[in-house]
């Protein structure tokens, strides 16, 4: 007997998975691990590309409960160098962790408000 592949699991953080609900109920088109670079392979959480947004959920600790590639030397770097690159190629990067991440609809809310004011 061929046992069943597991369930692809959509992302990594239950608060990525509540902001892609209240992202929906808003009705705002959005992407889940958006690659921004043609050239590179980082990805974003979660982007808005007609806003070029990219959401960022930084994780302190793992599922294990240890510590995430996010609290390493290399790992911080990497993050650095992915939002200079974001930055530098025209997005607007939101950072948030277990403690913020119930401001991201609030901040998603106002670019679009400062969108519709711009055109």
């Amino acid at each position: 007997m061929t046992p069943k592949p597991k369930p692809k699991k959509t992302t990594q953080s239950p608060h990525v998975d509540t902001w892609c609900f209240e992202l929906k109920a808003m009705e705002i088109k959005y992407e889940c691990e958006h690659k921004f670079d043609s050239e590179r392979k980082f990805k974003f959480d979660i982007a808005i590309p007609q806003l070029k947004v990219g959401i960022e959920y930084e994780g302190i600790y793992n599922a294990t409960g240890g510590k995430s590639r996010h609290t390493t030397g290399y790992g911080y770097s990497k993050d650095c160098e992915k939002y200079n690159l974001a930055t530098v190629s025209g997005w607007k990067v939101l950072r948030y962790t277990a403690t913020n991440y119930r401001n991201m609809i609030h901040d998603v809310y106002k670019i679009l408000k400062d969108n519709e004011t711009d055109n």
